[in-house]
């Protein structure tokens, strides 16, 4: 049997769950500010997940194990790439490049290459247009979309395609 323990410190009462199933395997307590919001256990006969969440409450989920049933590995679909910049740190400038697959012959993807500062607020678009499959560089010289040099910080690039999207951070040192 396998028994779940937790309480908050709004209620004195902690709540109880049990499992049957057996000693668990594995167990994890994932906290945050000291309050528990995620508890896993795997046992013999599946793993009981809890978490609490204040916009959407508290569930409690048992996923028992199964069988696996043998499934055809999905067909390979090429994917974008997207490396990090370099140099990182950097100042003045960074590189920023990507790979785009070839989907079909001759066929173009729709790309955009955007900078974030850390409030997730857009600071310049590089890229945004159509562009043929291979190798791609971007050079970010730390302007805004206005031509402001922007301050020392951390920063966000995002490739997206209709296909694969892909975010990296990068860190402007001045």
């Amino acid at each position: 049997m396998l028994v779940f323990v937790w309480g908050d410190r709004a209620h004195s009462a902690a709540a109880k769950v049990y499992a049957f199933g057996g000693k668990p395997s594995t167990a994890y307590d994932i906290r945050k500010n000291g309050v528990l919001y995620l508890k896993l256990a795997s046992t013999a006969k599946g793993t009981l997940i809890f978490a609490s969440d204040v916009m959407a409450g508290t569930r409690l989920d048992f996923v028992p194990n199964a069988a696996p049933t043998p499934v055809a590995p999905p067909p390979s679909v090429p994917s974008a790439e997207l490396d990090q910049n370099y140099p990182n740190p950097f100042n003045p400038t960074t590189r920023i490049e990507y790979r785009l697959p070839e989907r079909s012959p001759g066929a173009k993807t729709h790309v955009s290459v955007v900078i974030y500062d850390v409030r997730g607020a857009k600071v310049r678009e590089l890229v945004n247009g159509e562009q043929s499959p291979g190798k791609h560089a971007v050079d970010w010289d730390g302007r805004n979309d206005t031509g402001e040099t922007v301050g020392s910080g951390v920063y966000f690039y995002r490739l997206r395609t209709p296909q694969f999207a892909d975010t990296r951070k990068m860190v402007l040192v001045k």
